[in-house]
C-alpha cells in the first residue's frame, strides 16, 4: 500500500473511490429501475433509465478530464434526480425520501476536508432536494405511464432498508476512505524522513569534503610523481628492470588506499532502508567511517584511538552503522578543535549478547539543561549554518531500526555516546 500512495496523489486516491462509488450507485439504480418496470411504474422506471444512461457517462467523462469538483456536483445532483424520480407515476408516498440519509454523506467523501465550502453546497444540496420532495409539484404524467398496480405497501419497508444498506454502504467507504488517508499521511512522513536523512548525509559529506579531498589528492600526487619517473626513465633508456616492480607496487598500494576512501564514500551515501542487514565486522565499519574523517581531525591535531575486537560481527546495514559513527565523531571533532587537550576514543566491547560502541571526546560533557533536547530534532548548539540539528535524532532512529539504542552517559568526566547493537538480531 505505502508504495502505491507514494506513488500517487491524494487526488488519484480520492478518483479511485469515486469511481468505484460511482459504479456502485449505478449498478443499484439500473436493478431499481428495471425492478421498477417490472411491477408496472414506467414513469419511475424511465427517468432512472434516462439517468444512468446520461448522467453516469457524463460524470466520468468530467472526471476524466479533471473537472474534479464539478463531476463531484453533478454524481450529487444525480443521486438527488434518482430520489426525485423514483415515486414519479405512482401517487402514493413510497419512503423514497429516506435515501437523503446517505445522500448527506456523500460530499464528505468527495471532497477533501479541507475543501469546507464543497463539502457545505454538496451538503446544502439534498436538504435542498429532499424540503423540494415534500412541497414542492411533481410534473404532471399522462395516464399511460400511471402505476395502476403497484406494490406500495412493500416500497414502503423496501425503500427505508435501501436507504440504511446505502447509509452502511457509505460508512464502509468513508472509513476505507479515512484509512487512505492516513495511509497517505504516513507515506508522507516516510518521504519527509527520507529527506531529512538524506540532508543530515549532505550536511555531514560537506563537512569530511575538504579532508576526503586532501586524503585523495595526497596519493594521487604521489602516484603522478611515480609514474612520471618511469616515463622519464623509459625515455632515457636508464630505467632499471628491478626498480619497475617496486614503483609498480607503490602506484598499486596507493590506488587501494583511493579505492578504500571511495569505497567509504559510497556505502556513506547508499541511502535505501530496504536494503538487508548483513553480517559485518565491527572494525571494518570503523575503518571505513575513518577513512572519511581522519584527516580532518590530523590536520586539527586531534588524536584518535581505536580498540576494537576485529572478530566481532552484527548483522546489520554497514552504512547506516557508519552514518552513526560519522554524526558522533563530527560532532566530537566540532566540540574540541579549539580545546587545547583533544583526543577522541572508540572502544568496543561485547556484553552477553550486546556490543557496546563508545565513543568518548576530551569535552568535559553536555550541559544539564539542554540534555533532555540533544536528540530531538532540529536541536543544535552550533552556529548558524553549521548544524542541521538532525544527527543524534537521525543516528537515534537508525539505532531504533537495528533494535539497538543510543544514549549519552552522564556519569562519565568526558562527553561520551555509547550505542548498543544486539548481536543476533532479527534480518
Amino acid at each position: 500500500m505505502d508504495a502505491i500512495l507514494e506513488q500517487h496523489s491524494w487526488r488519484d486516491v480520492n478518483s479511485n473511490l469515486f469511481r468505484q462509488l460511482l459504479i456502485i450507485v449505478t449498478i443499484y439504480i439500473f436493478l431499481y429501475s428495471w425492478l421498477y418496470f417490472f411491477l408496472g411504474a414506467p414513469a419511475s422506471g424511465a427517468t432512472l433509465v434516462f439517468g444512468y444512461a446520461f448522467l453516469t457517462p457524463l460524470t466520468f467523462f468530467l472526471e476524466k478530464m479533471k473537472y474534479h469538483d464539478t463531476s463531484r456536483y453533478l454524481f450529487t445532483l444525480s443521486c438527488i434526480f434518482y430520489i426525485y424520480a423514483a415515486p414519479l407515476g405512482i401517487r402514493f408516498e413510497i419512503n423514497a425520501f429516506y435515501y437523503y440519509i446517505p445522500e448527506v454523506m456523500i460530499p464528505l467523501l468527495l471532497f477533501r476536508f479541507e475543501q469546507k465550502l464543497q463539502i457545505a453546497i454538496g451538503s446544502t444540496l439534498p436538504l435542498l432536494g429532499w424540503a423540494y420532495s415534500i412541497w414542492g409539484p411533481y410534473p404532471p404524467i399522462s395516464e399511460g405511464w400511471l402505476a395502476h398496480s403497484f406494490p406500495v405497501e412493500a416500497f414502503k419497508i423496501l425503500n427505508p432498508l435501501g436507504s440504511f444498506l446505502m447509509t452502511g454502504l457509505f460508512i464502509g467507504f468513508f472509513t476505507k476512505y479515512l484509512q487512505m488517508i492516513k495511509d497517505l499521511q504516513i507515506a508522507d512522513m516516510r518521504q519527509a524522513e527520507f529527506k531529512l536523512v538524506q540532508s543530515s548525509k549532505l550536511a555531514s559529506l560537506g563537512v569530511m569534503a575538504a579532508g576526503v579531498a586532501h586524503e585523495i589528492n595526497n596519493p594521487l600526487a604521489i602516484i603522478v610523481a611515480t609514474a612520471d619517473v618511469l616515463k622519464s626513465q623509459i625515455i632515457s633508456s636508464e630505467i632499471e628492470l628491478k626498480e619497475v616492480p617496486e614503483s609498480l607496487d607503490i602506484i598499486t598500494s596507493i590506488s587501494a588506499r583511493i579505492a578504500k576512501i571511495t569505497g567509504g564514500l559510497l556505502s556513506f551515501s547508499q541511502s535505501t532502508n530496504n536494503d538487508p542487514k548483513v553480517l559485518s565486522s565491527i572494525q571494518e565499519i570503523i575503518d571505513s567511517t575513518l577513512e572519511l574523517c581522519k584527516a580532518r581531525f590530523s590536520e586539527a591535531n586531534v588524536q584518535l584511538e581505536i580498540h576494537c575486537d576485529p572478530n566481532i560481527k552484527i548483522m546489520c546495514r554497514p552504512y547506516q552503522i557508519c552514518q552513526i559513527l560519522t554524526n558522533l565523531l563530527n560532532n566530537s571533532f566540532e566540540a574540541i578543535e579549539l580545546l587545547p587537550e583533544k583526543w577522541v576514543r572508540i572502544n568496543c566491547s561485547t556484553h552477553e549478547q550486546t556490543v557496546y560502541i563508545e565513543v568518548t571526546d576530551s569535552g568535559n560533557g553536555i550541559r544539564k539543561e539542554i540534555l533532555e533536547k540533544i536528540m530531538l530534532p532540529f536541536f543544535t548548539t552550533k552556529p548558524f549554518g553549521k548544524g542541521t540539528g538532525l544527527g543524534l535524532s537521525i543516528s537515534l532512529g537508525i539505532a531504533s531500526e537495528h533494535y539497538g539504542k543510543l544514549y549519552y552517559v552522564p556519569t562519565s568526566p568526558h562527553t561520551q555516546f555509547i550505542l548498543e547493537l544486539p548481536l543476533n538480531q532479527m534480518l
